[in-house]
């Protein structure tokens, strides 16, 4: 039998309670072996916002997923130094033995094909879409070919973000309960995201 993995990209800008508790429920539901969290170098989507350094970036996830056996964290594409596309990615960790599923919001299916090589994706991994709002996104004409390869996850709304938290955290409001304390500490220590 295959092993499941998921694969979960993004800047994690910070990485906070809302990717935790989703990327849990995406795994019981959809009966994952191992969601592996995968940072952005640059994100080929996102100009002009504060980003911290990889290296902070990547020393936060590894806090927040020190003491959950089942995710994984890469730093794939942190080493290539470059923009980050998700096909190539993929293509990293394909494997025969294994089965993939890309984790992805709800407001990127509409958008899906702006992504590089979006096509290629479906030969390699099923889709894994992560409800964001309260009605959620249908499958756009352009991916209906694929419908067999998209799941839709029915994880509760978590209305929590990272640019909330950056913002909170640049008028020194409280952040508490939205990161694992953990990484708050890590924020504190290293003065991040503040004024």
């Amino acid at each position: 039998m295959k092993l499941k993995f998921g694969i979960f990209g993004g800047t994690f800008n910070p990485i906070h309670i809302g990717h935790l508790l989703v990327a849990e429920y995406v795994l019981t539901q959809f009966l994952l072996d191992k969601i592996i969290f995968v940072p952005t170098y640059i994100p080929p989507h996102k100009k002009n916002w504060e980003i911290v350094s990889p290296e902070h970036r990547c020393n936060m996830i590894k806090i927040a997923l020190k003491n959950n056996k089942n995710f994984v964290f890469s730093d794939f594409e942190i080493k290539q130094k470059t923009k980050s596309y998700t096909v190539y990615t993929l293509e990293n960790f394909y494997n025969k033995k294994h089965k993939l599923f890309l984790l992805i919001g709800d407001e990127w299916l509409k958008k899906f094909n702006t992504w590089h090589r979006y096509e290629e994706i479906f030969k390699i991994s099923d889709l894994i879409v992560i409800r964001r709002i309260r009605n959620g996104e249908k499958i756009p004409k352009f991916l209906t070919k694929y419908k067999n390869k998209i799941h839709f996850s029915n994880n509760p709304i978590i209305e929590i973000s990272s640019s909330m938290i950056r913002e909170r955290l640049s008028k020194n409001l409280s952040v508490k309960y939205m990161i694992p304390e953990k990484v708050l500490k890590y924020i504190q220590k290293e003065k991040l995201y503040g004024k």
